[in-house]
């Protein structure tokens, strides 16, 4: 299950038609980072009510692996690349 809030016209009608002209349903979803909302996150991610589902780390040097199963598609969770 998720939760959208859209803020304008255009995004609920890119939405809408993703769903039909589309493979995926939803490609993406903007929204504007205010103050109000980035502190609202920081306290869930405080009291770890948000976990975020990560399903491979790669290292920078193998960046170009990331890619590739990004571009393949499937999979659950988020491919991160380490930098650090």
């Amino acid at each position: 299950m998720a939760a959208l809030a859209l803020g304008s016209p255009p995004d609920i009608a890119y939405l809408l038609a993703s769903g039909v002209h589309s493979s995926r349903r939803v490609r993406f979803v903007r929204s504007p980072a205010t103050a109000a909302r980035l502190t609202t996150l920081a306290g869930y991610v405080d009291a770890t009510s948000v976990t975020p589902v990560v399903e491979v780390v790669y290292p920078l040097d193998n960046c170009a692996a990331a890619h590739r199963d990004q571009e393949k598609g499937g999979g659950f969770g988020t491919r991160v690349i380490q930098i650090a």
